[in-house]
């Protein structure tokens, strides 16, 4: 029996060696392999032999015909496991604890020569990090209550004139605030509590922060698309209501997969802002030649382009109205981005320069 415990912990450690040491595709050292089993192998042909009995099993090995093994992993590779660390260290809507987290999770699925060029992203993950520990569970909660076709209550955080983050919670038949970076409770008093009953729909990734993308009724019954930042969500919860499934009357509404055009609805708004009540507003637009790539990458290969003089293109495209997206169209010069229908919000985008530069005399 002694002899077969060693040949199963030699076995062990091979391909925990394998997994810290081994380059997808290279051929295995055999002579590195040995010093690394010390006392557990004595000599080449014993290693060869379990090397030739985990490729039987199926491990990722491959034997050559000139008698090299290769070590030929499924997994990630280091590249795409770079890729991965990138994210997460970009990502503004994980906690710097959970991101260290997920860090050490990806440097355990690489080899030793990788480890420490992911050490470096330990440091970066710390900066600009969201104080809520809860927002990895807040998504996995959300699509869990999308695949059950449930809808989802939570306190929506915001910030209060001294720029203190807070959300509401209940205390008893009342509502508490809690602010954030303190943890401290105070009574909430006549201000609104921001709690949400919604339809979740999507999660959507944009600018380093994910987003709830959801529908709400209004006072009309009608479903208004709505968004929410996922590191701004506590006490979320699932409850008993099937979500409000959307039909064609809504303009978000996709037939082919008879649900949410997710498409359609990112490139209505602006910086994640919508219009005050979630209308579409057909808008026409006269861009340069040179901005057109730029114009399709923001609102799809579906819209229609066509030529207005040498220089320039006609298109329209279906928006949200609201001041980011003023402020978006304000990027562009006159000759380069220009609104030219409806005339109403000409003259509205108009009215919005004049009292920027107006207020801008006063002072």
């Amino acid at each position: 029996m002694a002899g077969k415990d060693k040949a199963r912990q030699r076995l062990i450690l091979i391909i925990r060696y394998l997994k810290e040491y081994g380059e997808n595709g290279e051929k295995i050292n055999i002579k590195h392999l040995q010093n690394y089993l010390a006392e557990q192998s004595s000599n080449r042909q014993i290693i060869y032999n379990d090397l030739r009995v985990l490729e039987q099993l199926g491990a990722d090995i491959k034997h050559t015909k000139n008698g090299h093994y290769i070590y030929m992993t499924q997994g990630f590779t280091n590249g795409e496991l770079m890729l991965l660390a990138d994210v997460i260290c970009s990502s503004s809507f994980l906690s710097a604890k959970k991101a260290e987290e997920l860090i050490l999770h990806i440097k355990q699925m690489t080899n030793m020569k990788r480890f420490d060029d992911l050490a470096k992203d330990i440091d970066v993950v710390l900066r600009n990090k969201t104080m809520n520990e809860s927002c990895i569970k807040n998504i996995e909660h959300i699509h869990d209550a999308i695949k059950d076709k449930k809808q989802v209550e939570f306190s929506y955080a915001k910030y209060d004139s001294k720029g203190k983050l807070w959300y509401a919670a209940k205390a008893g038949d009342q509502y508490e605030k809690v602010f954030v970076e303190t943890n401290k409770h105070v009574p909430l008093g006549d201000e609104k509590p921001h709690i949400h009953l919604v339809s979740p729909y999507k999660m959507v990734w944009d600018n380093s922060q994910c987003y709830l993308i959801c529908g709400k009724k209004n006072y009309n019954k009608r479903i208004k698309i709505m968004n929410f930042r996922a590191d701004r969500i506590y006490n979320l919860s699932s409850t008993n209501k099937y979500i409000d499934k959307l039909n064609s009357s809504n303009e978000f509404y996709d037939p082919k997969n008879k649900g949410l055009d997710i498409e359609k609805y990112m490139s209505s708004i602006f910086e994640m802002y919508g219009s005050k009540n979630g209308d579409l507003t057909t808008v026409k637009f006269i861009v340069s030649n040179s901005l057109k790539g730029a114009m399709i990458d923001k609102f799809g290969k579906e819209i229609r382009i066509r030529e207005y003089d040498n220089e320039h293109s006609l298109f329209s495209a279906q928006i949200q109205i609201s001041k980011l997206f003023f402020g978006w169209l304000a990027k562009f010069s006159y000759n380069d981005l220009r609104v030219i229908e409806p005339k109403e919000l000409v003259d509205t985008y108009k009215n919005y320069l004049r009292s920027i530069l107006d207020d801008y005399d006063v002072t």
